[in-house]
């Protein structure tokens, strides 16, 4: 009896028959036109399953089996003790949280709350989740990633022990296991999605594109699903991730609302070996010098495609103010739970707070106090710190529009609303030159290297600066989402002419003739010449990709006019290889320097 696969494994449940195998097939990917000989199967997908609810994942339709099994066998066992882990599994595969799944993960949340099962609940201890306050988005992106990683990059059965662990101490030892295993999952991710960026680069006429195909030697087929679901955030388009193993090649799919990759592959069947998945996710397998062909078919394909359905929006669900957000507006919120594919949480826009501190959490998430007219509220934006470089250390107030979910958080018996920020537009400032900070670039002409710690508005300065003498500037920045909150925060603040300011990317691959140009490293080599003045933003973020060593192989080519960088904070061991990369590189500390305004609390 398989569970969660098999409807696709035609020639694979033929020969299990040959050697005398019987086969039932659970499962709720899409099926193809012919169905495995099995001598039963058991997915809603099926045009023969008349069940009226098709959104099981494959736990749910296993649950609904032994419900069966249950039913006509007449066994007397109370089945719902086990929701603890459908709901698991419903939330971790991303269906839709309709029909008989919102029951699923309702119950089963309830279950995860008691602390029944040793393991899972180490797992949620060592994770920081709240036992009192348990939500989907708790086990959808704290507990399943790590549930999963050991499966991806070694063997599930940590897994699956730590599900059956009773004992405490082994359970710990287990947990531990799985959160390290998810930790290198993470690094090996990040180094293939910075590969699939440099090749993105790569393609001139991107814009042109309506599908992504991205082919690595021996990329990891455990993690390329989670880096085509990234690179879907940024670009909005399908996009697939195929690593090439010999003369054979494994693949993994994302699509957007819309456009059905399951359909898509069908019409290139003939090319591949096998596929299978679900409309907006899907794995394949082909052979390597088919490739280039399936390239070429599925560009073909997606020109039917209208380009409105590759255009990334955030739907807003209502505008609200601080003052309307009290124990009835949250209570009404939680009515609707649980959230998550098919029933989002509601997205509300609030304008004109004003922005008190910007707290930076870890190394890529930020805490945020706003204040409407007396009443204040925190806001966390998880992932989202590259969103703050163009006014973290600003000493100007600022105010902005948030986009977030509102959450009630109980934290020792305490309970406070807080914002889960989802995109925010800072306004511009009254004042955006430091009285005490002028011009940085003059005093560096024809001298050394210079690094600039914690100065505020240096980026702003040096655009005022050469766009004052009409010399040509290149603002560097280490990563796509920085590159275009920095380059839209000096539109709105800075008196430029647009047709000073240039931009280029891999969707932006060419400029006019701009003497302001904001780029990222894979783009640098494009624009780069002699004579360039350049600051780079925060090279402490290059230091630990591929990205530092592609960035001074370009620049140690050119002779620059003028060369700074600039950071935000530097650890010691950052700071000591700045120095050792860099010749004659002079640092300058301006921490002390910063007196108003936003306040960086970290620990320097």
């Amino acid at each position: 009896m398989t569970v969660d696969c098999g409807i696709t494994s035609v020639e694979e449940i033929r020969y299990a028959n040959s050697i005398g195998c019987e086969v039932i097939i659970t499962d709720h990917h899409e099926p193809k036109e012919v169905l495995p000989p099995a001598i039963a199967i058991v997915n809603p997908k099926c045009s023969e399953d008349h069940y009226s609810f098709k959104g099981f994942s494959g736990v749910g339709v296993a649950y609904k089996v032994l419900q069966a099994i249950q039913s006509k066998l007449e066994i007397e066992e109370d089945l719902s003790n086990y929701l603890d882990m459908v709901a698991l599994g419903t939330i971790a595969d991303i269906v839709p949280l309709l029909g008989e799944n919102r029951y699923f993960v309702h119950k089963g949340l309830q279950l995860l709350s008691l602390k029944n099962r040793t393991g899972i609940s180490k797992l949620m201890e060592l994770s920081n989740v709240d036992f009192d306050n348990i939500k989907a988005h708790d086990v959808g992106f704290k507990i399943a990633p790590k549930i999963n990683a050991v499966g991806r990059i070694d063997n599930a059965n940590t897994a699956f022990q730590l599900m059956l662990e009773n004992e405490p101490e082994m359970a710990q030892k287990l947990a531990e296991e799985l959160i390290k295993k998810n930790q290198e999952r993470q690094l090996i991710e990040n180094d293939i999605y910075q590969q699939a960026l440099a090749q993105i680069d790569l393609i001139d006429d991107i814009e042109s594109k309506k599908i992504l195909v991205l082919v690595g030697n021996n990329w990891h087929p455990g993690v390329i699903g989670i880096v085509a679901s990234r690179l879907l955030s940024i670009y909005h388009r399908p996009t697939l991730m195929i690593s090439v193993d010999g003369e054979m090649a494994r693949g993994s799919a994302r699509s957007v609302e819309g456009i059905n990759i399951v359909e898509i592959f069908r019409q290139v069947g003939d090319l591949l070996e096998e596929f299978g998945g679900h409309k907006m996710a899907a794995g394949f397998s082909l052979k390597k010098d088919k490739i280039n062909e399936l390239t070429e078919k599925l560009n073909t394909i997606m020109q039917k495609y209208d380009k409105l359905l590759l255009k990334s929006e955030i739907q807003i669900d209502g505008v609200v103010n601080l003052n309307d957000i009290n124990e009835i507006f949250i209570s009404d919120i939680e009515s609707l739970k649980p959230f998550g594919n098919g029933n989002s949480e509601p997205i509300f826009l609030m304008e004109d707070l004003l922005i008190e501190q910007i707290k930076p959490i870890g190394k890529s998430s930020f805490k945020m106090t706003f204040k409407s007219k007396d009443k204040r509220i925190e806001g966390i934006g998880f992932g989202l710190l590259d969103m703050t470089n163009g006014f973290r250390f600003s000493k100007d107030s600022r105010k902005a529009d948030i986009v977030a979910n509102v959450w009630k958080n109980t934290w020792n018996g305490l309970e406070k609303y807080e914002l889960n920020i989802i995109d925010i537009d800072v306004k511009p400032s009254d004042k955006i030159l430091s009285k005490h900070f002028n011009s940085k670039l003059s005093r560096t002409e024809n001298s050394d290297p210079l690094l600039i710690v914690g100065a505020p508005n240096i980026v702003e300065e040096m655009v005022l600066e050469m766009s004052a003498k009409k010399q040509k500037l290149i603002v560097v920045c280490p990563t796509n989402s920085m590159l275009s909150d920095l380059y839209n925060i000096i539109h709105k603040e800075i008196k430029v002419s647009t047709t000073a300011l240039g931009y280029v990317d891999a969707l932006h691959p060419t400029v006019k003739n701009e003497k302001i140009i904001f780029t990222n490293v894979l783009s640098l080599p494009k624009i780069i010449s002699n004579d360039s003045n350049m600051i780079v933003c925060e090279p402490q973020m290059m230091i630990h990709t591929k990205t530092f060593d592609n960035f001074f192989n370009t620049i140690s080519r050119y002779n620059l006019s003028n060369l700074i960088f600039f950071s935000s904070f530097l650890n010691h061991d950052e700071e000591t290889l700045l120095m050792g990369t860099v010749n004659n590189l002079k640092v300058r500390n301006e921490f002390k320097k910063q007196r108003i305004g936003v306040v960086d609390n970290r620990e320097i």
